[in-house]
């Protein structure tokens, strides 16, 4: 399985078993844009430094528990978002 390309895109990148999952910039982007979190909240939520999301945005590669971590926030407020629901 492929967790981060080193091409450092923003764009999803391929598994081998052919599910698409976002890179980690991707993950970023979306939570900042889309779902109006600030980096400073973001990094809260994950218990990380500000400048460790800052890093992740721009081609950094998170330890496994950050990455699981970051995943699961993203799927959550994505699937909410989808769902119509208010984020806390």
């Amino acid at each position: 399985m492929v967790i981060n390309d080193r091409r450092r895109s923003r764009e999803p990148v391929r598994v081998e078993s052919g599910v698409r999952i976002p890179s980690v910039a991707h993950m970023i982007a979306y939570l900042r844009h889309r779902s109006g979190y600030r980096v400073a909240q973001i990094a809260a939520e994950l218990g990380v430094e500000r400048h460790t999301i800052d890093r992740w945005a721009h081609g950094g590669t998170p330890q496994l528990g950050h990455w699981r971590r970051l995943a699961r926030f993203y799927l959550h407020e994505k699937l909410s978002l989808r769902d119509g629901q208010e984020r806390k």
